[in-house]
């Protein structure tokens, strides 16, 4: 009689790690290339499906939707490779907390697909590193919903278009507002990320040098579409850090639409002049833009947090406040107040 050896929730795991390294140890160049193309096909096919699982965006718990479905695609790739049977029960492809970076990420199958992009940095011939930026490129945009932090992500609207909505990402670096944007009718969006939560003060590489870089990237690819499309208006919208965004560049708007921005960067390990450079700049642009006769239209709730923050916009601006609201997340507030799309509008 056989007996069948069980995994408990806690080495099933570390199994599934400690087998893939195996796995991958054991491939040639070649069948480590031919592998990483197969898990790139996988990601190409969440880009191409869609992400209709994922609703407007400035939910939370909607940054560890493309996480999930990028671990539900490559855990049986993995998994039919390994000497074990594991199953999905064995190793919860979702997690109670939220986890916005599977980089940071300690899940078996984010342990796997980091291991494979190591393997295949360390051969580092043309072969194993074309093959690492492809799977590399794609699992980024997959990450973000089709964005990246040097392709923004511009959304054509269905009938021509006579305003450009410039979207800045919030913490779930996920392209936002996406859906109620479309439903505003001759509206084209282009979506900015900051993928190092950085409330846009770092640039690709993780330098302190993002004012600059979005900056020109603003100008590049608004000047761009406006040469195709003369819109009659630019507004730039956010939620949270994606509403500091929106503030931050104002002047290069004609209308700024911000949900509960933050003045002071609310995030440990930024540099104090980075901070301060972060808060004189967001003012002397809003300002500014107020001075130009740009219509700026920040809207805050009544947590704490947000009336601290708002607080220490400059005097000429005064936010629209909507005291029913005691959390952060205004935007889902206002959706269910059934509101959102008024607002939305409000500036056209």
């Amino acid at each position: 009689m056989t007996s069948e050896i069980h995994m408990t929730e806690h080495d099933a795991p570390t199994r599934f790690v400690s087998e893939a390294e195996v796995f991958l140890a054991r491939l040639s160049h070649e069948e480590l290339y031919a592998f990483a193309r197969t898990c790139t096909e996988k990601l190409e096919e969440i880009l191409r499906q869609g992400f209709a699982a994922v609703n407007e965006g400035f939910n939370p718990d909607e940054g560890t939707k493309p996480i999930n479905l990028i671990r539900e695609k490559l855990f049986p790739v993995f998994g039919s490779k390994l000497a074990s049977t594991f199953t999905a029960d064995d190793i919860p492809l979702r997690e109670e907390k939220i986890i916005f970076d599977m980089f940071k990420s300690e899940h078996p199958v984010d342990v796997a697909i980091k291991s494979l992009q190591e393997k295949l940095k360390l051969i580092a011939d043309e072969t194993s590193m074309a093959t690492y930026v492809a799977f590399t490129n794609a699992l980024d945009k997959a990450i973000h919903g089709g964005l990246t932090v040097r392709d923004p992500m511009f959304v054509k609207a269905d009938a021509p278009a006579d305003a450009l909505y410039v979207v800045f990402a919030g913490m779930v670096c996920f392209p936002e507002f996406k859906k109620s944007i479309a439903r505003l009718g001759h509206v084209d969006q282009l979506h900015i990320l900051d993928p190092h939560r950085s409330w846009y003060m770092q640039g690709p590489e993780g330098k302190w040098n993002g004012y600059g870089y979005y900056t020109r990237m603003l100008d590049k690819h608004i000047g761009k579409l406006k040469a195709e499309t003369p819109y009659r208006k630019v507004c730039f919208l956010g939620n949270s850090m994606g509403g500091s965004g929106a503030c931050l560049y104002a002047t290069r708007a004609d209308a700024v639409l911000a949900f509960c921005p933050q003045t002071i960067i609310p995030k440990q390990g930024v540099p104090e002049e980075v901070n301060q450079t972060y808060r004189k700049r967001l003012a002397e642009n809003l300002t500014a833009a107020w001075a130009a006769g740009k219509q700026i239209r920040i809207h805050r709730g009544g947590g704490d947090s947000d009336v601290v923050q708002c607080g220490r916009l400059p005097d000429i601006i005064t936010p629209i406040v909507h005291e029913g609201c005691g959390v952060h997340n205004l935007p889902g507030y206002l959706k269910e107040q059934g509101t959102l799309m008024d607002v939305l509008g409000s500036v056209l």
